[in-house]
């Protein structure tokens, strides 16, 4: 992953995503600001390269998809962490 200078999403899905998840994905940037935020590559396989980081949103532990387009992070979904990432984090 190269470095970014901001972030992007599609409007519906952020909206959509508040409704699922209840994290809307202004808040999920912050995960970014994490310094114990964990970064690994999603296996999920849509064509274009995905990843997850994982980390703390004001005390709670939430896991950011996205992928890099140019110099901006594309964000995908956010939602709590599952158990096993919780553990990533931990480590």
């Amino acid at each position: 992953m190269r470095s970014f200078s901001g972030f992007e999403w599609d409007d519906n899905k952020r909206r959509a995503n508040v409704a699922k998840h209840g994290l809307d994905f202004v808040d999920a940037t912050e995960v970014f600001a994490d310094p114990r935020q964990h970064t690994y590559r999603s296996p999920h396989r849509s064509g274009e390269e995905r990843f997850v980081s994982i980390g703390s949103v004001r005390g709670r532990l939430i896991a950011v998809v996205f992928t890099q387009r140019g110099d901006k992070l594309r964000i995908i979904s956010a939602r709590p962490v599952r158990q096993n990432e919780r553990a990533q984090y931990d480590r």
